[in-house]
C-alpha cells in the first residue's frame, strides 16, 4: 500500500507533537525534582540555623569571637548578625 502525501503529513505531525508532549512531560518532572530538591535543602539550612540559635541562646548579643572560637577574620559584633550573615550568604 502506497502512503499519500496527506498520510506523510499526518505521520510526521503525529510525530512532532509526540515529542512536544514528552519534552512538556520531562520539563514537568524536572521542575518537581528541582523544587523536591531546593526543598529539602532548605530543611536542611533550617536545621542547622535552629541547632546554631539553641547553641547560642542567651550569647545573641555577646560578640562572635567569644561565642564561635574557630573564627579567624570576622570578629567585633553580635553573634546573631553572624548566624545572619551566614543563613543569607547560603541562599546566594
Amino acid at each position: 500500500m502506497k502512503a499519500t502525501s496527506c498520510n506523510k503529513f499526518l505521520i510526521f505531525f503525529g510525530i512532532i507533537i509526540m515529542v512536544m508532549l514528552f519534552s512538556l512531560m520531562n520539563r514537568c518532572t524536572q521542575k518537581f525534582t528541582l523544587e523536591k530538591i531546593s526543598d529539602s535543602l532548605q530543611n536542611d539550612r533550617n536545621q542547622y540555623i535552629d541547632r546554631i540559635n539553641q547553641m547560642i541562646k542567651g550569647k545573641e548579643q555577646v560578640l562572635v569571637d567569644s561565642v564561635f572560637t574557630n573564627l579567624k577574620v570576622l570578629g567585633g559584633f553580635p553573634a546573631e548578625n553572624l548566624v545572619f550573615a551566614m543563613e543569607r550568604i547560603s541562599l546566594l
